[in-house]
């Protein structure tokens, strides 16, 4: 299991959300809930003190709403939050939408994006985080995605597919060109 895996686990006991990671039946016919995260980075490679920015878009692909919707992205590195902006599924842009989390408790050290809000079958979240790395390296850097599905009442148990609730990518930071004097 991976630390942020496990860190998703700890902030939906936290908050009491229940985090696709939970249980499993990947492979059912139909799935209720299967929260999906992607990630990409630009521009690759990322130069070492420069801006990069990473688009990470959450779609619930199941067949259930959800709400209570939290992203996490956590990066090796040490990388330094410039900006994070969310376009919520009603097309609403919240700035600031993530911050650095430190404490254990919540989840694991690295980017929270929480209050993110409802997310129906088929609708999409993207956000846009700004790093920026200090040093040049090849850094793991793993997005996942949790909320709450809330069964109709008088309904089984939702079925969970969590096999894509997490992405992880290699960062390639370069190191910044030298400067030339004039």
């Amino acid at each position: 299991m991976s630390k942020l895996t496990t860190k998703l686990i700890m902030l939906a006991a936290t908050c009491g959300v229940m985090v696709a990671a939970f249980g499993t039946t990947a492979g059912a016919s139909h799935v209720d809930m299967e929260p999906v995260i992607t990630k990409t980075y630009s521009p690759q490679p990322a130069i070492a003190g420069e801006p990069v920015t990473f688009t990470l878009t959450a779609t619930n692909e199941g067949r259930m709403a959800a709400t209570n919707i939290v992203v996490t992205d956590i990066s090796e590195g040490n990388p330094t939050l410039v900006s994070a902006t969310a376009t919520l599924a009603d097309g609403t842009v919240q700035n600031d939408a993530c911050f650095y989390n430190t404490d254990p408790h919540v989840a694991a050290e690295g980017f929270l994006c929480p209050a993110l809000g409802p997310l129906a079958a088929g609708e999409t979240i993207t956000i846009r985080l700004t790093l920026v790395y200090p040093e040049p390296g090849t850094f793991q850097n793993e997005a996942g995605i949790g909320g709450t599905w809330t069964p109709p009442a008088g309904t089984p148990p939702p079925t969970f597919d969590p096999s894509r609730n997490l992405d992880t990518i290699s960062v390639e930071v370069m190191p910044a060109p030298p400067t030339t004097k004039a």
